[in-house]
């Protein structure tokens, strides 16, 4: 192998590399979404078996998820301030080690202000919790058990 063959081999890699990394994205994106898929319509059905096998025993079938009624979208539970302080710190040290590592091993330091974004997330994310914990403070607190969409309480 000459010079010249290596030098193009390493072109190939260097443009083999970033469509590699797009098409495996992609791919391990579509794999996700189908098993996700899969996996309640097999939920949906081990549901609809049981509830069969109550109304042939006679029995009153239990009543439908909400989950299931939702669309998959669930109930999540709202945000409390701890989400808030954790997400804030993690993100703004995450933020400061991306702008020290550019900054300290990087040829152009002004790559290092990249590191700016998710620091500016993690600042607004204890923004939220300092304003959280003022307005729990000042009593206009809202409840903090989640509810379902008719206002019934998960249970």
């Amino acid at each position: 192998m000459s010079i010249d063959d290596s030098s193009e081999l390493v072109a190939i890699l260097r443009a083999a590399l970033p469509l590699t990394a797009i098409v495996l994205g992609i791919g391990i994106a579509i794999v996700s979404t189908a098993l996700r898929y899969r996996r309640r319509i097999r939920i949906a059905e081990l549901i609809h078996a049981e509830r069969m096998a109550a109304i042939a025993q006679g029995m009153e079938p239990s009543p439908l998820p909400p989950e299931l009624l939702d669309g998959g979208s669930g109930c999540r539970r709202s945000r409390t301030s701890d989400d808030y302080l954790r997400r804030g710190v993690l993100l703004l040290a995450v933020g400061i080690a991306i702008a020290i590592a550019l900054l300290v091993s990087s040829r152009h330091p002004e790559r290092a202000i990249w590191g700016l974004v998710p620091a500016a997330i993690g600042a607004a994310n204890l923004l939220l919790y300092k304003l959280d914990a003022q307005r729990r403070h000042s009593g206009n607190s809202l409840p903090t058990t989640s509810q379902h969409r008719d206002g019934r309480s998960p249970g």
